[in-house]
């Protein structure tokens, strides 16, 4: 019954989505995870924002603001800070093993893991972050919906 259960599992959260206020739930915004700028560029629907200029750039979320809309993020290049509201912020999705991430939902949401090497299915086996070279049995599996990079002090 459990694999039944764990099947399940995967089925609803490979079809995630993440919610409008995602970075505010479990204190996802103190875990540096890492995004990109997408759907910046103004539409005829939307104003965009900073006319796309800053499209497809990366950075690290710093800290946010609720109340204002407002994320902090420290872009890579060039190296600046930029204030940046939440819809126009992609979580980075993990593409390898021994990478750092968080979980963006389940039971174990807000955990700082540990990727091994993806499942021919396409999940990643999670341990803690201390035990990337050894032999211990994942925590868990995870689709890489559920999951987002981060560069953990």
């Amino acid at each position: 019954m459990s694999k039944k259960f764990k099947w399940e599992f995967i089925l609803i959260d490979e079809s995630l989505e993440l919610a409008h206020d995602w970075l505010y739930h479990f204190n996802l915004a103190e875990k540096r995870i890492l995004v990109s700028i997408t759907n910046s560029v103004p539409t005829p629907s939307s104003t965009g924002y900073e006319h796309g200029f800053l499209e497809k750039f990366k950075g690290m979320i710093m800290s946010a603001d609720k109340d204002a809309d407002a994320v902090t993020v420290h872009l890579y290049r060039p190296k600046q800070t930029a204030l940046v509201p939440l819809r126009f912020l992609c979580p980075e999705e993990p593409t390898k093993k021994s990478q750092p991430v968080v979980v963006l939902g389940g039971e174990r949401q807000g955990q700082v893991l540990l990727t091994r090497a993806p499942t021919p299915t396409g999940l990643f086996p999670l341990v803690p972050r201390g035990q990337s070279k050894g032999k211990a049995p994942p925590l868990c599996e995870l689709p890489v919906s559920l999951l987002a990079r981060c560069d953990p002090k």
